[in-house]
């Protein structure tokens, strides 16, 4: 999977669902944002083609994933400058340190 640095681009996600458990044969509704920081996106081209690879890679592996389902619509790299308080108040960091692999 492709690396951006945490200073640069922050990873936001939103679960439609996250308050309910569903059925295993429905899915959960996921949207993903990479925000990068306006300046870094204004100066340095090469942090944006980063942070679209990535995006592309994790919405890839969550698409890959049995109960996921990201909308595709909605999700996206959006500059700090396109990215709104309200988007920031309905979306949760992506925290990597708190996902887990069953067996």
């Amino acid at each position: 999977m492709s690396r951006v640095d945490n200073d640069e681009v922050e990873i936001r996600i939103a679960i439609l669902e996250k308050e309910l458990e569903l059925k295993e044969t429905e899915p959960y509704h996921v949207t993903v944002y990479y925000v990068v920081d306006q300046v870094e996106w204004d100066r340095d081209q090469s942090v944006r083609e980063s942070a679209y690879l990535s995006f592309a890679d994790l919405v890839s592996a969550l698409n890959a994933c049995a109960g996921v389902q990201v909308d595709a619509e909605l999700s996206g790299v959006k500059s700090g400058d396109q990215f709104s308080w309200q988007l920031t108040r309905s979306t949760d960091e992506w925290n990597f340190a708190n996902l887990s692999e069953f067996e």
